[in-house]
């Protein structure tokens, strides 16, 4: 290796230190003889040779424009910036060889006062380790790629590097304070800049670096504190590409625009880079300027930024930028947008954050003008005053979240057309998958953006769109997997909880499942059939974003901060009007089967009100009043869940809260809104998705027809935990405070048994309250006032039966069970009925005994003395085994209550009990013969449950019967409807055929109640084997008055194992609720679910379809010649004129029998005989009585006077009885009145005792007999109609001057007979005796123009019926007349002829049993 070449101007043979003019003659560049001057070394080095440069102070001649000539030197100063060159000339160092050796200069300062400190033309060196300063141009290059490396490009007045062409690298080094560009880049030069410093450059444009025509790449570089004063205070491009990687740009700041870069007509690329406290002071783009270019950024924070106008983050004209996962935080405008603004282009944002930005009046994050934006899978959060602006164009938002904008309540975080979908927006959106639901960010201390993460139990999991057209391996803004288990979440972070949802079962999540093509109707990412009655929350507030557990709420605008964080209230969702009003935003429930408001309130003080309002579409409407009553002060309520009534279920609907006055104070914690969908229609889909897709939404309520039409809104499940085995359920005001209460029977299989009460607090929840011991397993329990004392009592079959007693006054609760006797009966009870069977006044009860194997079934009667002492009076044997069910019915019209009794193993499983009835104030005669009927066409269908209601609407009392093994392969349940067929002068006539409809498997009991508000009986049922509520509704009768049976609506999933189930309105607004007992276990105690009563409310408002054509009611254009709310082609027509029946009756067609039916149809249907065909039915013409009976009146009271109303009751023939059986206690001054029509009619008092009147306790009750001639009667009516009424007066030396209204324990009932006038009918047959003896069904033998049958022949032994001991009589008179039974004889001579012959045996058998 060669020695180097040295060069030192102060060595000791220098003649001339310091002086490049005075040289040693000898110097040879040797180490003891060095050149005094750098260029002579240059020239004396050979080929790749170093120039060892010592130390000191180079100038003058041979010091300037030092050019290396192209040799590959390394020109190298001993000690690093120890050697100054001060040149006086173009250049210091002057690079221009074209040869391809590479010269490196290091350790050097070099100054070119008036020129460039390094000139490179067409050649390349590597400047290591200089210092580049003070002189116009710290280094040109033309045609060159130096590299510049560890060096300091300091105050240069010009430009610090500025390259011409070429393909420089300037890595490692430090530019400052320059005044032009630090680095310029000119015409199609392409600079590599690593590592570097640019800090305090000023320039008119791109202090840092300035891009003409040429191209760049910042890596791992810092740019700080440069200053523009024209655009581009960082960096400038001018058509020219730039790319910015794992840099910083700090405080950079321009005049005009583009604080840290600006971009015209170029492309930019930025990755893994930071950009704070930037800043276009009197423009716009405080980080970015935009105009014509395409910029891609990825991996970048913009924080903290700032512009005077336009956007403090990025400003793009006419460009195309796309942005993935980068964070904008506090950026602001002070005339303009926050984050990022946009004109015209396009901008695509996905998978990042934009946080707290701040506009004036525009948008705080995203404000575009026209153009194409899109954005995905982005978080915002609290921007300022909104978050996002769009004017024209075409915009685009899915799978994010837009949350905490704190706007006035009158407008909204997102304004103009944009297409949101699959995103979480405050306040709510239109589109599909949105919602407006807390995200539930963290939002905690953290300074990372992970603060803007889900946690755990965000809504936002997994309601993403993986549909989207991002790759499958696309990431969020932590770099995470986007796509898991075929979902994605909503906002910029994945969570760590997304899971695998997969609610059908599939083994497959059900992202995935709808991906492969499940149905998915609404795009939800969950299969149709799992959201069925599912709720879906779309509005929800928590008030814990600011950090508070609770809200206190009304406050003062002064207050508002209570919701707010950082003195900026921008995690409100509720609006506040005024001082003592809040308002929701609105939200969209249309379509929907059923919606829900669940919120915790609670009051603070000790007074006052909250009035909770609902929009239903033109109005403000009353949803629910909440009283102080129903609270302990100072604490939160349990969640109440408020079903929302039907006219809610719209596009706009929201809510008002109206508070007190302002003293008194509320608490709210937890305000959510949820909708439930449905499958009415049973298709596998949402109806709101067939009601979009298909022309069967006639009255456009996003509902199907077919729904609408004759449907009971099943509303949300309340679950109530009880312990086991809640087995039974009964009805009741218990604390008589006006409400429904619930008692629940239940208990451990055959060990112990409880009754469990359940208070209601008026708007259907329940506090669930005392348990009370009673017997063994409570099977069935009932609730009625069994002791006369104005209060309700239960009675259980648990093991025997239980009598609670209710302590009524200001409510003390029940007495434990006490066993009621039954002597004679060692069986299980297994259900009880209450019911006045003997008609004395008080409830009685009848039940069922008996178990499998336990020998022959009993049903047992024991009556009230009415004090509520029961005595067993009667006990029938019943067939077969296992009896279950009992209910009471009138089943022959004659006003007794009948009994009816399931037998579980047996093919005929209804029993029905006839009530033989009493004479009045006599002894009652019990119940009849025993009468089987089947329930099902399968004979082992096992019939359980039995209720008793007039279905078809025919005015007989008809029995639905649970079967729970319907059908042969043991899959099904069914419902057996036994149609009560009547009665008629020869009794009753049993059942119609029987109509059976199928269900799921295992129905165990049956309740019957008007579900849809359309006047029939529909039916609910506890479908036990498959854990689920059954409803069906009743399809009414057709035109020609068939009843057409019940149509099932989709099941509803319950806790496990119904046993029972009960109907009754519990939330006080008018619709009946369904109450479910889930008793969670099967027959033989098996564990099958979680032990609850389940509380279903019910909302009607469901549309008819009368004429059965599939459309509602509502939708045609009908007459209503009646004003009914019925059209006329849907009311009954019997004669098919086209005029319904009550409009011919009311324009005067006769109804003399006064059925609601012309007379006409009565006889041509032949429901009525009309034997002379004189058009008027036989029972009108034909002599006969009529008599009506009341039901039971109570109770009488002054304050509530009784009536009964008898409809325009026929003409009497003869005097009217007027019986009044009365049960009343009474004092000296206390009377009963009776009138008719406002007429006194009798006056009732009793002797004086001076007591205050008591419950009657079992006293026989009075009679009243009351007569008016024909003429009085027909002179009291008023109008057609026969108005009784039953009042008394009050004692006020008992009751106070306000007698409760419950104070009387009295009781009435009246019964009207009479005769009516018509053709002599002296069998009572109902039809003229001329027509008897016309039609062959009378004779009359002797000529006499009198029925044989009512001249008394053939009834020889006189007891009133020509029966079997009158055949025998008659025998013995055919076959030998005389002796003691002569004159009996004569009783069978119906021809007068003197002998008993066979023409008088004719006359005999015609008549034999009447």
């Amino acid at each position: 290796m060669s020695l180097p070449v040295y060069v030192d101007d102060d060595a000791p043979s220098d003649p001339g230190p310091g002086d490049s003019s005075i040289s040693d003659p000898l110097e040879d560049g040797s180490f003891e003889r060095p050149f005094d001057a750098i260029q002579k070394g240059l020239y004396a080095a050979g080929l790749g040779q170093e120039v060892l440069v010592a130390g000191g102070l180079y100038t003058g001649a041979g010091n300037g424009n030092l050019d290396p000539g192209g040799k590959g030197l390394s020109v190298r100063c001993n000690l690093s910036r120890d050697c100054v060159i001060e040149a006086d000339t173009p250049c210091g160092f002057l690079f221009q060889s074209s040869l391809p050796l590479t010269s490196v200069i290091e350790g050097f300062q070099i100054h070119a006062v008036g020129g460039t400190a390094v000139c490179c033309i067409n050649e390349s060196p590597t400047i290591r380790d200089c210092d580049l300063s003070q002189s116009i141009v710290g280094l040109d290059g033309l045609h060159s790629s130096p590299l510049v490396d560890h060096c300091d490009v300091r105050g240069n007045s010009s430009a610090g590097l500025r390259f011409l062409d070429g393909a420089p690298q300037i890595m490692d080094s430090t530019l400052e304070a320059n005044a032009g560009p630090a680095v310029e880049l000119i015409a199609l030069a392409d600079g590599h800049i690593e590592r570097c410093l640019f800090r305090g450059n000023f320039a008119f444009e791109g202090a840092g670096v300035a891009v003409y025509d040429a191209s760049a790449e910042v890596i791992d570089s810092v740019l700080m504190s440069n200053h523009a004063r024209l655009v581009g205070g960082g960096v400038y491009v001018s058509h020219g590409e730039l790319t910015i990687a794992h840099s910083e740009f700090q405080q950079n700041e321009a005049n005009g625009e583009g604080g840290a870069v600006y971009v015209s007509n170029g492309e930019l690329t930025v990755r893994d880079s930071a950009f704070q406290y930037n800043g276009a002071y009197e423009s716009s783009g405080g980080v970015l300027r935009l105009i014509n270019s395409t910029a891609r950024i990825h991996e970048t924070v913009f924080r903290e930024n700032d512009a005077g106008r336009g956007a403090g983050g990025i400003a793009a004209t006419n460009g195309n930028l796309t942005i993935d996962r980068s964070l904008f935080e506090f950026n602001e405008s002070y005339d303009g947008v926050g984050g990022i603004e946009g004109a015209g282009g396009s901008i695509r944002i996905t998978n990042s954050i934009l946080a707290r930005n701040r506009g004036s009046s525009a948008a705080g994050a995203i404000g575009m003008v026209g153009g194409d934006l899109y954005i995905e899978g982005c978080t915002f959060h609290a921007n300022e005053p909104r978050t996002l602006v769009v004017d024209g164009g075409a915009a685009a938002m899915t799978n994010s979240i837009v949350w905490n904008s704190p706007v006035v309540y009158d407008c909204c975080p997102i304004e103009g057309p944009i297409s949101v979908s699959y995103s979480d927006v405050e306040f709510g959106i239109l589109g599909t998958g949105n919602m407006a639901i807390d995200p539930r960010l963290f939002l905690d201390n953290r300074t990372d953006p992970t603060r803007y993460a889900l946690r755990t139990d965000s809504p936002c999991i997994n309601r993403g769109n993986p549909g989207i057209d991002s790759p499958p391996d696309a990431v969020d803004f932590a770099g995470g997997a986007r796509l898991q288990a075929c979902r994605v979440d909503i906002g910029a972070f994945e969570s760590a909880a997304t899971g695998q949802l997969d609610c059908d079962g599939s083994q497959s999540s059900d992202a995935c499942d709808v991906l492969s093509g499940v149905e998915d109707c609404n795009a939800n990412l969950t299969p149709d059939e799992c959201e069925i009655g599912a709720p879906t929350v779309v509005f929800e507030e928590t008030f814990s974003r600011g950090g508070l557990l609770a809200s206190y709420w009304p406050v003062a605008e002064g207050e508002i901060e209570i919701n707010s964080f950082g003195g900026f209230p921008y995690d409100f969702v509720l609006f506040l009007i005024e001082e003592n009003l809040l308002e929701s935003a609105e939200m969209d429930l249309s379509g929907a089967f059923g919606a829900t408001l669940q919120m915790e309130i609670g009051p603070e003080g000790d007074n006052g009100t909250m009035d909770i309002d609902f929009w239903d579409g033109n109005r403000w409407r009353l949803l629910r009043t909440e009283s102080l009553v129903n609270f302990v002060p100072g604490t939160l309520a349990n969640p109440r869940v408020i079903d929302l009534p039907s006219d809610a279920l719209h596009s706009a609907f929201k809510i008002r809260i109206h508070g007190p006055q302002s003293q008194y104070r509320w608490r709210l914690d937890d305000i959510v809104v949820s909708r439930i969908d449905d499958d009415c229609n049973g298709n596998g889909r949402i109806d709101t998705c067939d009601a979009s897709e298909a022309a069967h939404d006639c009255n456009n309520n996003a509902a199907l027809d077919v729904c609408d039409i004759d449907q009971a809104r099943v509303g949300h499940r309340q679950d109530y935990d009880l312990g086991v085995w809640p087995d039974s359920i009964a009805l009741g005001d218990f604390d008589n405070d006006g409400d429904n209460d619930l008692a629940v029977g239940r208990g451990p299989f055959y060990s112990g048994g409880y009754v469990r009460l359940m208070i209601n607090d008026g708007f259907g929840m329940f506090q669930v309250a005392e348990e009370l011991a009673a017997g063994v397993w409570p099977r069935a329990i009932v609730a009625g006032d069994i002791d006369n004392d104005a209060d309700i009592d239960l009675v259980a079959a648990a093991g025997n039966l239980q009598l609670l007693r209710n302590y009524g006054g200001i409510w003390w609760g029940f007495a434990p069970g006490v066993g009621l006797a039954t002597p004679g009966i060692d069986l299980v009870a297994q259900d009880v009925a209450l019911g006045d069977v003997d008609q004395d006044g008080d409830l009685d009860l009848v039940a069922t005994f008996g178990t499998l194997g336990a020998g022959s079934p009993q049903f047992a009667v024991l009556l009230n003395d009415g004090a509520g002492q029961f005595t067993l009076v009667h006990s029938y044997e019943l067939p077969g085994e296992a009896a279950r069910s009992v209910v009471l019915f009138d089943a022959d019209h004659d006003g007794d209550l009948d009994a009816a009794a399931t037998i579980q193993l047996y093919s005929d499983g209804v029993i029905v009990l006839p009530n033989l009835g009493s004479a009045p104030l006599g002894q009652w005669r019990g119940f009849g013969e025993r009468m089987p009927f089947a329930a099902s066409a399968f004979g082992g269908a096992q019939s359980f449950h039995v209720a008793a209601g007039d279905m078809d609407r025919d005015g007989f009392v008809d029995l639905a019967v649970a079967n729970p093994m319907g059908s042969m392969d043991g899959a099904t349940g069914s419902i057996g409807v036994l149609r009560n067929a009547g009665a008629n002068s020869g009794g009753w006539l049993g059942f119609k055929p029987l109509h059976e409809i199928g269900v799921d498997l295992g129905p165990t009991a049956v309740a019957l109640g008007d579900l849809n508000g359309d006047g029939w009986l529909d039916a609910a049922t506890a479908l036990s084997e498959r854990s689920k509520l059954g409803v069906l509704i009743n399809r009414r009768s057709d035109l020609d008055g068939e009843w057409l049976g019940f149509m099932p609506q989709p099941d509803r999933a319950v806790t496990g194992y119904p046993m029972d189930v009960a109907l009754g309105d519990v939330s006080g607004d008018g619709p009946l609720d369904v109450i479910v007992a889930n008793r969670a276990a099967n027959s033989v105690g098996g564990s099958s679910g979680v032990p609850r009563v389940s509380v279903f409310h019910i909302q009607t408002g469901a549309d008819a379809d009368c004429n059965t054509n599939s459309v509602p009611d509502s939708c045609e254009s009908v007459g209503d010649c009646d004003g009914d709310g019925v059209g006329d082609g849907c009311e009954l027509d019997c004669n098919r004129n086209e005029v319904p029946d009550d409009c011919e009756l009311a324009g005067g067609a006769a109804d003399c029998n006064d059925n609601g039916t012309p007379d006409d149809c009565d006889v041509a249907t032949g429901r009525s005989r009309d034997c002379d065909a004189d058009g008027v039915p036989d029972e009108c013409t034909s002599e006969h009585e009529f008599s009506a009976r009341s039901p039971l009146m109570t109770p009488i009271y002054y304050a509530l006077p009784q009536e009964w109303i008898v409809r325009t009751p026929p003409t009497p023939a003869s005097d009217v009885v007027i019986d009044v059986t009365l049960q009343v206690g009474l004092t000296a001054t206390e009377y009963v009145d009776v009138l008719l029509n406002g007429t006194l009619l009798s006056h009732f008092a009793t002797s004086t005792d001076g007591a205050c009147p008591q419950p009657p306790r079992g006293r026989p009750p009075h009679l009243i007999h009351i007569g008016l001639t024909a003429a009085e009667f027909q002179t009291l009516l008023v109008g057609g109609d026969a108005v009784f009424s039953i009042t008394t007066n009050w004692d006020a030396g008992c009751y106070g001057p306000s007698p409760p209204a419950r104070s009387s324990l009295s009781y009435a009932r009246i019964d009207v007979r009479y005769s009516v006038a018509g053709g002599l009918d002296c069998d009572r047959t109902g039809q003229p005796d001329s027509c008897d003896l016309a039609d062959g069904t009378s004779l009359d033998l002797d000529g006499s123009g009198v029925l044989d049958e009512c001249e008394g022949f053939g009834d020889a032994d006189l007891d009133g019926i020509r029966g079997s001991m009158d055949a025998s009589l008659l025998a013995a008179c055919v076959l030998g007349p005389g002796g003691p039974l002569a004159e009996k004889c004569g009783a069978f001579d119906y021809n007068r002829d003197g002998d008993v012959d066979l023409g008088d045996l004719q006359g005999f058998w015609l008549t034999f049993g009447r």
